[in-house]
């Protein structure tokens, strides 16, 4: 309650084994002042010299609201809070603050927290689960589709390989990288897994529009492609990605340099 109290509790705040921090809650708006101030500094030192920090619901100067944090917080080793998470929980830096971070029911229903209409979803295991299904004992990876990957450029052909594993983590069957063919050693090598495909290059190692032909002979024996990573930003190039998304046969997830050709392109139309 005030000066006095603070000081002592501050005696046992310094000697304590594990700290539940519940200085604050939800509705912070701005910057910690007095008391709760100099508690968020105190439980913070604690924190840094190895003392276990329990938050209730949010961490002390987390707004609850968004991720910037413009001034000190409580950094946590568990954040409880309840019925489901909260924007600073899950957004950077105040994302940094959570620690681990445990949901506890309240006994608020999922219809109540339905009903507020939330704006944001957190996509977790079970949600990912769910687009997954069971895979019979007699599959085989001709089962689960062929994805083709457009990616790659001298200097970044990391970009390529990347992107095969994240298509064959997610779960596709079979994954094919066309890639300029000054790249191809390096993605052949890095990705065992994955299939490779030389293409056209520029003579600074980037996808030439001579390519478009086998791209979309490619795209059509495939389930879904994937184009961009890694690919620069050459004219060329750029002119290559806009003529084969007008021409792709199969679904299309665009990424990276691929959206860096389309947003030259409308602004160039602009």
């Amino acid at each position: 309650p005030d000066a006095a109290g603070w000081a002592a509790a501050l005696r046992q705040v310094e000697d304590a084994d594990v700290i539940v921090d519940a200085v604050l809650g939800t509705g912070l708006r701005s910057e910690p002042t007095g008391l709760a101030r100099d508690a968020i500094a105190a439980i913070s030192g604690r924190y840094e010299a190895g003392v276990p920090v329990v938050a209730v619901d949010l961490p002390s100067g987390v707004p609850s609201d968004g991720g910037a944090v413009d001034w000190p917080a409580v950094l946590a080793t568990v954040t409880v809070t309840f019925a489901a998470p909260k924007r600073g929980h899950v957004l950077p830096p105040a994302c940094h603050h959570v620690g681990e971070l445990v949901v506890a029911d309240i006994g608020i229903s999922p219809e109540s927290l339905a009903a507020s209409g939330p704006s944001l979803f957190l996509v977790e295991d079970r949600d990912v689960a769910g687009a997954f299904p069971l895979r019979h004992r007699g599959a085989h990876k001709g089962d689960f589709g062929h994805v083709l990957i457009v990616a790659g450029s001298l200097g970044k052909t990391g970009a390529a390989v990347l992107a095969a594993g994240g298509a064959l983590r997610a779960g596709a069957g079979l994954v094919t990288v066309a890639t300029p063919e000054p790249c191809l050693p390096v993605v052949a090598a890095a990705r065992a897994e994955a299939m490779t495909e030389p293409l056209p290059a520029t003579p600074r190692g980037g996808l030439d529009e001579a390519a478009l032909p086998r791209l979309l002979e490619l795209a059509g024996e495939r389930d879904a492609v994937v184009l961009g990573p890694g690919l620069g930003q050459e004219p060329g190039t750029r002119a290559l990605v806009r003529a084969f998304v007008r021409a792709c046969p199969v679904p299309l997830v665009i990424d990276a340099d691929g959206l860096n050709a389309l947003a030259a392109m409308a602004g160039e139309e602009a």
